[in-house]
């Protein structure tokens, strides 16, 4: 639920990658939880496809597992952090969910 673990992080913020400095808002937040409901209360858990890593320091990856049963996909790796290192240990797995959407 990113809309409340995400409140420690409302104001100034800087970019990891880019280090430009970016502003947090209430707003975000009200985004965060509109898409939340519109995926998570009302959506199809099928067509939602989940990758994790165990070693995540934001997100703890087995309560995403309990909210998120019976997604179409739902893979755990022992490590990669909140950023996942190494994305493209799933690039097969994403190109065969994107072909299937395709047909």
């Amino acid at each position: 639920m990113p809309f409340a673990t995400l409140m420690d992080c409302l104001g100034e913020n800087t970019n990891y990658d880019t280090g430009e400095p970016f502003v947090f808002t209430e707003g975000h937040i009200k985004q965060l939880r509109d898409m939340f409901q519109e995926i998570y209360l009302e959506g199809n858990h099928a067509l939602l496809h989940v990758f994790v890593c165990e070693d995540d320091e934001r997100l703890d990856h087995t309560q995403t597992r309990k909210m998120l049963k019976g997604c179409g996909t739902f893979v755990s790796f022992p490590n990669g952090g909140h950023r996942f290192a190494e994305l493209e240990r799933i690039q097969d797995t994403m190109s065969h969910i994107y072909a299937a959407l395709i047909k």
